[in-house]
């Protein structure tokens, strides 16, 4: 899984990005719109989701060190043990990723840091139900600031 969603991204912008630096900053694909937006002196239209990673060309991290990702997978091919077509949210936050699925009483929860290849599966563990819950919650609150706010409101109710 980690091979999907740890992409590296060579960006050039000069007299803002600083030489050779190198980040381990989190960030995802919907940054990249904000980030080429933010490099040409143009805000991003409403509904754009992501943030400008031009901070972090600059060297600065903070506001990103703490930052979860966000992954929304939706596939109508089968895979093995989901009826399809099946969705999944991942939340990847510091050293923890949480895997939920529709249609599937079970998920997955596994530490990064001990367990970078994801052999042992702590979800249903009763030693992690209160991160698991932690997780889940701030996976809710992922999905809720990033979900689309389109079209504006013509008027308040």
């Amino acid at each position: 899984y980690q091979s999907i969603v740890r992409m590296p991204v060579v960006i050039r912008a000069a007299g803002v990005a600083a030489q050779g630096l190198v980040s381990r900053a989190p960030a995802c694909a919907m940054d990249l719109c904000p980030t080429l937006l933010d490099l040409a002196g143009l805000e991003p239209p409403h509904g754009v989701q992501g943030r400008s990673l031009v901070p972090v060309l600059g060297g600065r991290t903070d506001g990103f060190d703490d930052r979860a990702i966000l992954v929304e997978e939706q596939n109508h091919r089968a895979i093995p043990g989901l009826p399809p077509p099946w969705s999944a949210r991942t939340l990847i936050a510091g050293r923890w990723r949480l895997s939920i699925y529709a249609n599937a009483d079970w998920g997955e929860l596994y530490d990064l840091g001990d367990d970078p290849h994801e052999l042992r599966n702590l979800f249903g563990e009763p030693a992690h139900a209160a991160l698991r819950g932690e997780l889940m919650w701030r996976l809710a609150r992922e999905m809720t600031l990033l979900s689309p706010n389109l079209p504006l409101p013509a008027r308040m109710a």
